[in-house]
């Protein structure tokens, strides 16, 4: 039930951009803004965007290691206002936040496990 694609995605575009995690679900698009997947319908092959994050260990840390260790580096588009960042819906499948919002003034914030949004 998961969002999949769509221009509030992380992929930011019309398209289904990440493969639902049950076969028999499907990624449909309710509009250019939301593709959502569902059951029922023969599912498409969709390629996710790759999971490149890295985990980062540090023994010393002085202030400018500390304030470059905040900028998380991601994977995935910067998300429109409102858009999806994350959560076991996004396309990063995990209970956090996964990408950056476009503006400045948004944080991705978390709603449920399953859902994060720039707001």
């Amino acid at each position: 039930w998961g969002q999949c694609g769509g221009k509030t995605h992380a992929c930011g575009s019309d398209k289904a951009c990440a493969p639902c995690k049950s076969p028999s679900f499907a990624c449909l698009s309710d509009s250019e803004w939301y593709y959502q997947c569902r059951p029922g319908a023969a599912a498409r092959a969709v390629e996710p965007l790759p999971d490149t994050e890295e985990e980062v260990t540090t023994a010393a840390i002085t202030p400018i290691e500390e304030e470059e260790e905040k900028k998380e580096v991601s994977a995935y588009a910067a998300v429109p206002d409102w858009g999806q960042c994350g959560g076991k819906g996004h396309a990063c499948g995990m209970d956090k936040a996964c990408a950056p919002c476009k503006s400045p003034s948004f944080s991705c914030l978390s709603g449920n496990e399953w859902y994060y949004q720039c707001r």
